[in-house]
């Protein structure tokens, strides 16, 4: 749980205004962009309300008409020909995974919360938009500290944190995910995550800075070799997938 400073709005009258604010959210959006992701697509369906001046135990969840701003979402993604990824990591119904199926939503696969010793590469088995990790998870590099964690990815023979994120990368690229992330900060060895979920402003969350500009990092020589590699497995696998069909 984390404390966003945003209010919640209110079902009923959400419904009221034809759902105006939403539907120019997602404009606003689709306007620059051809593929948004649904930050915790489960908060279409209800959300947990804490009054003002309360602590969380005085909280309860309000349920939305998720069916309708998913059909929202859809019809405003078809119209602008852009692709929607719903975050549905963690206690998201299957209720809301079938609905996004319906509407050609694609699902978030976080390979680290898949991987175990007997499938340290595992691939989603939905139609996904897929990551090594998350932005609210540690670093590669944190996680690769971890003892525990070090031994899974080691069991493929690897020992360095770069190469192994590089394989992890690799695997995803060349596996059947719609759509693949690749996080420069962990491209850059950093161990400091860009969000700590329970904390609040203190943290400094969404703040963190890369250690070199975007210019600096397109003309590094190991950086564009990897986006290189990435992007040759990536049309590898889309034209296996176009011949399969």
């Amino acid at each position: 749980g984390q404390a966003l400073g945003v209010p919640p709005l209110h079902p009923q009258r959400r419904r009221a205004s034809g759902y105006r604010y939403f539907i120019d959210a997602l404009r606003v959006a689709l306007r620059y962009a051809r593929a948004i992701r649904v930050d915790h697509i489960l908060g279409l369906q209800r959300l947990y309300w804490i009054p003002a001046g309360f602590d969380a135990s005085a909280g309860a969840y309000v349920r939305y008409p998720h069916d309708e701003l998913l059909a929202i979402v859809a019809i405003e993604a078809r119209r602008a020909g852009a692709t929607v990824i719903g975050e549905d990591l963690g206690t998201v119904s299957p209720e809301i995974r079938r609905a996004m199926d319906r509407h050609g939503i694609l699902h978030s696969f976080v390979q680290r919360f898949a991987a175990s010793a007997e499938q340290p590469l595992p691939q989603p088995r939905l139609p996904s938009a897929a990551s090594v990790g998350g932005h609210d998870l540690p670093r590669f590099a944190a996680y690769w500290r971890d003892p525990a964690q070090r031994d899974l990815v080691e069991t493929l023979g690897i020992r360095e944190p770069a190469a192994a994120l590089r394989v992890c990368l690799g695997s995803l690229a060349a596996g059947p995910s719609a759509y693949v992330f690749a996080d420069l900060a962990d491209l850059e060895g950093e161990t400091v995550a860009d969000n700590r979920p329970g904390t609040g402003p203190e943290a400094g969350n969404w703040r963190r800075r890369l250690p070199r500009s975007i210019e600096q990092l397109a003309a590094d020589e190991a950086t564009t070799d990897l986006m290189h590699e990435l992007a040759e497995l990536r049309a590898t696998a889309t034209m296996k997938e176009a011949s399969s069909k």
